[in-house]
């Protein structure tokens, strides 16, 4: 088992226990969690991710709703390479307004997290927190 070095928003607060953290393991696929729940782990390719950090930057999970009729409806990335692949990271809400990823490939390994900390991942993406992920070496390393 190969140990992950995880990494969270800057925008998690100290004191914030339960946060959305991303690793990279050595060949190069993306980790994704919520650090209340670490043996749910989501995971995902770099073009996966970086279409993923796009459509975050681009606003589309700033106004995530919350659905009243007990669905939970997930949402693709609009960004996508057009290379064949499926897979992709989703996004949801569920009735109580929680918010729901996954990786499409594996639809039942769902990480679910609270708006403020999904809020706290939003504005690490802004500014650029998990860009290395997208870009790096084989350890995520910053370029």
């Amino acid at each position: 088992m190969i140990d992950l070095i995880w990494q969270k928003s800057s925008f998690s607060g100290s004191g914030q226990d339960d946060c959305v953290e991303v690793a990279t393991d050595p060949a190069g696929r993306i980790h994704f969690r919520e650090s209340d729940a670490p043996a749910t782990v989501g995971v995902t390719t770099r073009p996966a991710w970086a279409a993923l950090l796009a459509r975050v930057r681009a606003g589309d999970f700033d106004g995530l709703t919350t659905v009243a009729d007990g669905a939970v409806r997930w949402q693709k990335s609009s960004y996508s390479s057009g290379d064949g692949n499926s897979d992709r990271v989703e996004v949801a809400t569920d009735p109580v307004g929680r918010i729901h990823f996954r990786e499409s490939d594996a639809p039942a390994t769902v990480g679910v997290t609270t708006r403020p900390v999904w809020a706290a991942f939003v504005a690490g993406v802004k500014a650029g927190d998990f860009d290395h992920f997208a870009t790096g070496g084989p350890d995520g390393a910053r370029e």
